[in-house]
């Protein structure tokens, strides 16, 4: 089979592999559409601290099955689908509390094994999830980064009359845009440096966007909130700038999320402020079961539909997509697709 790998920083090249083998418990999936991440390019460029090249990239995809495992259950040949793109160990304490994202032996598609951007991906019955027929293969391989925007929500616990300031309008930060509007938030602020990323947090439900090369955002955002700061900020970004910013513009006793993915195990960070403010940081990591299920629902409602910010491009030209990607930041999402 023909499989697209990150050979080295900057470099990407498709390749011959051995189509993979099942075993009793698993499904081989002939892939449709996978996306490009956000943490796939940190790997392309050299910048990811945990992904060491080379390595087939993606995580975010769809597609149809074509042969499982004497053992499956629950899924048959033909099904259109998606899948959790981790491995967890099913025995530690995490998993067995269905905290998949947490296992102490996780391995991720893309990451700790090869990932999705290849002809086909062998996935463990549990992790996959059937596509409902609304959904097409361009939303199917959007429910991922979906979910990881689900969780982040669900993990600031957020009341409907806060300030929610959102740094950051890549993918992760315009579908958190979608959810919290979707979910009765109004109060949204988004910033970013990008005026075309902006438009779309716009009709996302954003009802105020913020330029920071533009504009001064602190003296903005101290402005749309008395004076207070924002009660909760998502930080999106994954740069040691943007989350000392959130620091500064959060309110006292307010919350920052984070669900950017940040390019260094360690960074400066303004702690002084943190506790000056008794400022609550927590982290958001992908998603559970419960998530991934819920970001299914949502899409098969009809609920959203995210594919005015997708980018088709055919799989034989992978090289060029990464370069796109890496280089050319009015496009949100690009999406490798394959016959």
């Amino acid at each position: 089979m023909k499989a697209l790998v990150i050979e080295a920083p900057n470099k990407v090249k498709i390749v011959e592999m051995p189509k993979p083998k099942i075993d009793s418990h698993q499904i081989l999936v002939k892939i449709k559409n996978v996306g490009i991440c956000g943490s796939d390019i940190h790997v392309y460029e050299g910048k990811h601290p945990n992904i060491i090249p080379p390595i087939v990239p993606g995580h975010e995809f769809s597609g149809i099955v074509e042969s499982i495992g004497n053992n499956v259950k629950r899924i048959n040949v033909g099904d259109y689908v998606t899948a959790m793109p981790y491995v967890p160990c099913y025995e530690c304490k995490y998993c067995k509390n269905q905290q998949y994202n947490l296992c102490i032996r996780i391995k991720i598609l893309g990451a700790q094994v090869n990932g999705a951007a290849a002809e086909y991906a062998v996935i463990d019955e549990e992790q996959v999830f059937k596509l409902p027929n609304n959904v097409s293969f361009k939303n199917g391989a959007m429910i991922e980064p979906l979910a990881v925007a689900l969780h982040a929500y669900k993990i600031a616990n957020l009341n409907k009359k806060e300030n929610i300031l959102i740094i950051g309008a890549g993918t992760i930060g315009l579908l958190l845009t979608r959810i919290l509007k979707l979910f009765g938030i109004k109060k949204i602020v988004v910033n970013d440096i990008i005026d075309y990323r902006l438009s779309i947090a716009k009709r996302f439900g954003a009802y105020i966007t913020l330029n920071s090369i533009k504009e001064n955002i602190e003296n903005k955002a101290y402005e749309l909130t008395d004076g207070l700061g924002f009660d909760t900020i998502f930080e999106a970004v994954g740069l040691e700038q943007t989350l000392n910013n959130a620091i500064k513009l959060v309110c006292k006793s307010g919350k920052i999320i984070i669900i950017g993915m940040f390019p260094s195990r360690s960074i400066n960070f303004n702690i002084f402020d943190s506790v000056r403010k008794e400022v609550k940081i927590q982290g958001s990591f992908q998603y559970n079961k419960r998530d991934f299920q819920e970001a299914i629902s949502i899409l098969s409602r009809k609920k959203l539909d995210f594919e005015e910010i997708i980018k088709e491009m055919p799989f034989v030209n992978g090289e060029e997509a990464f370069e796109v990607a890496s280089k050319n930041k009015n496009f949100i999402k690009i999406q490798l697709t394959l016959d």
